[in-house]
This record gives C-alpha cells, structure tokens and sequence, in this order.
C-alpha cells in the first residue's frame, strides 16, 4: 500500500507507550552516581513533544493533500505546507 516509511515512522513514534520493554521503562529511573535507583519518576514531560507534534503536522498535510485530491482540486497547498514543515523542523 505504500505505507511501509510512514510505518517505520509513524507507527513508531505514537504507539512506544503500548509496545513497551522494560529497557524502555529506563526513562522513568532517578538514579544516583553509582546506578543505583532513586526514586521512578511519573510526571508529565515535554521530551520528544516535537517530533510528536510533527508526525501530527506530517499526518494532517498528508491528509490534506489525498483530500484535495480527491474532489480534483490542486494539491500543491499540501506541498507547500509539508516543505514549510521541513524547514520548521530543521531548525529545532
């Protein structure tokens, strides 16, 4: 279907939470100097809120551009708009 990169990308990005190991579990740990755990961290964070809001961004242009598409009308607004992304992204 041609999904294969949005998969690897995507799909990877916003399902982490639900598809968890326990190395994936580390980004919760406090440890001290030797290793050793502190204390197991649950609080709200923006890490990675970036490259979340730009899948979003990615998805929303993507979905934009079949819309337009599929009434016969000129896509090229989603065009410009995903290299406008681009360019965002590259600078964070």
């Amino acid at each position: 279907a041609g999904l294969h990169r949005w998969y690897l990308t995507a799909y990877t990005k916003t399902s982490w939470a639900v598809h968890t190991t326990i190395r994936d579990m580390e980004r919760y740990l406090v440890l001290d100097e030797e290793e050793n755990i502190k204390s197991i961290r649950f609080i709200p964070t923006d890490e990675d809120a970036a490259t979340v809001l730009s899948t979003a961004c990615n998805a929303m242009i993507i979905s934009l551009g079949e819309f337009l598409s599929l009434f016969g009308l000129d896509a090229a607004i989603a065009n410009e708009h995903g290299k406008k992304l681009e360019r965002l992204m590259t600078k964070i």
